[in-house]
């Protein structure tokens, strides 16, 4: 495959870069979330995706859109037509006109200490106490109060009753924009913030179409196109062509084509003369090792659930039950990671598609210890799915494994759930027990007694 670009920097990693990058594509969702947190009343708006798919970006640009300005020329004149333009009039009016209609503030973070650091009120107040200090030093007499929440799946799935109701007359007042990895009724068990997840509009960010991913490949070679000289319309066609070859490999979310683009372009320097179909093959190879297997491994690892993970193993095995499996693959579908077309269900990308395969010896259930084994016990079977969450089956099956043993909270923290044994995470695990006690008794499943400042100690039945 040869190339013309040996000497240019890579275009898809320097529009990778820019902060934010350009939404091609999401001007339809700019323009739902700007009119309703700058409307006549107050709303909450939820974005619950994966990595990679464009969340943080959509943030970014509405509370900085001098930035895409900026760093994003491209975008604003060409995708942004008259059409579009209706998005940067609702941020003109919030952020910049002289008579301000909304405060944007943006906390972006990961862990709740950053936050005490963003309103500037150091750490020794609790999680709900930062976010309505946010919402006090605005000027609510002239201005509407928009927040925007990035990365807070860890506030949303440690927060507690006292501090959930602290949090509701902030939602009257102020609009939210709330992006996560998962639904926030799915990050708290007790749903303690599960009227912020139930009240809050979901907003999707499907796949793009082919249209807008063609444009956002058109857009990130635009300034090699104008260096190059290659001006004929008919001579960008044939260079783009193997980027598009290369969309059914990435998928069609916009983090995932940039990358993906971005390897091929290297590539392309590094072998100039080797056969197309040779070529590609590489490209892929190259893709899925150095690319996307860790974000793959992380969804598998990190963020899906042994049903997910069967779910997505079905799907790509094609023994998906309509009746049974619709509903979990659009909640699949929101995520980000199954997509709809041509009439059915299917992973967003060959890549994930071949991962999951990869992993399908992860759904086997595990071998049954020996009969011999010292800590064997015959219990009863584990609820089904419905009657324990996730959580709870994972800390049952733990103290099934040492029945009258105290277990540390330090230990039980570390091996069940590879937590730290902070404060919040103590708390988790008091209120996980706490749920399980009452669903042990009722099956007469056994007891898990608290011996106090030493563990827990898990008896089973008689």
């Amino acid at each position: 495959m040869s190339t013309a670009h040996s000497t240019f920097e890579n275009p898809f990693y320097a529009m990778l870069k820019t902060n934010p990058p350009p939404l091609i594509g999401r001007e339809d969702v700019l323009r739902q979330l700007l009119r309703g947190v700058t409307g006549p009343s107050t709303g909450a708006y939820q974005i619950a995706c994966f990595r990679g798919i464009g969340k943080s970006a959509i943030l970014r640009f509405i509370a900085h859109p001098d930035g895409a300005r900026t760093h994003c020329p491209h975008f604003i004149q060409r995708p942004y037509s008259e059409e579009g333009r209706l998005a940067l009039v609702y941020l003109d009016c919030a952020q910049y006109n002289n008579k301000s209609l909304a405060d944007l503030l943006l906390a972006e973070t990961l862990t709740v200490p950053e936050l005490a650091d963003f309103v500037d009120i150091g750490h020794d107040l609790e999680p709900a106490q930062r976010l309505l200090r946010i919402y006090s030093r605005a000027e609510l007499a002239h201005r509407r109060v928009v927040v925007l929440l990035n990365h807070f799946d860890q506030l949303f799935a440690t927060i507690q009753p006292a501090e959930a109701n602290q949090l509701r007359p902030l939602v009257q007042e102020a609009s939210f924009i709330i992006a996560s990895e998962r639904p926030l009724v799915d990050l708290n068990e007790p749903t303690y913030a599960s009227w912020f997840g139930t009240m809050a509009l979901e907003v999707n960010l499907d796949p793009l179409d082919p249209y807008h991913a063609r444009e956002l490949l058109h857009t990130a070679l635009h300034p090699f196109f104008e260096q190059a000289g290659m001006a004929s319309k008919l001579e960008q066609s044939r260079f783009i062509a193997p980027y598009l070859d290369l969309l059914p490999q990435t998928g069609y979310h916009p983090a995932y084509i940039l990358r993906g683009a971005a390897v091929l372009y290297e590539l392309a320097h590094d072998l100039p003369q080797i056969d197309t179909a040779v070529f590609m093959r590489i490209t892929r190879d190259r893709l899925f090792l150095h690319t996307f297997k860790a974000e793959f491994k992380r969804y598998w690892t990190k963020l899906l659930d042994l049903p997910q993970k069967q779910l997505l193993g079905r799907l790509v095995q094609n023994k998906i039950e309509p009746e049974q499996d619709s509903g979990r693959l659009q909640l699949m579908r929101y995520l980000g990671l199954v997509t709809w077309e041509g009439g059915r269900f299917q992973p967003f990308s060959a890549l994930w598609a071949d991962y999951v395969r990869d992993h399908l010896v992860d759904l086997q259930p595990p071998p049954p210890d020996p009969a011999d084994s010292p800590t064997a016990v015959s219990l009863p079977t584990l609820p089904p799915t419905d009657d324990l969450t996730p959580r709870q089956q994972q800390l049952l099956q733990y103290f099934q494994q040492y029945p009258h043993e105290i277990c540390a909270y330090e230990d039980i923290l570390q091996q069940v759930w590879r937590r730290p044994a902070r404060p919040k995470d103590l708390r988790l695990l008091r209120e996980t027990v706490r749920q399980l006690r009452p669903k042990l008794q009722e099956m007469d499943w056994g007891q898990i007694i608290n011996q106090r400042g030493r563990g827990y100690e898990f008896q089973p039945p008689m």
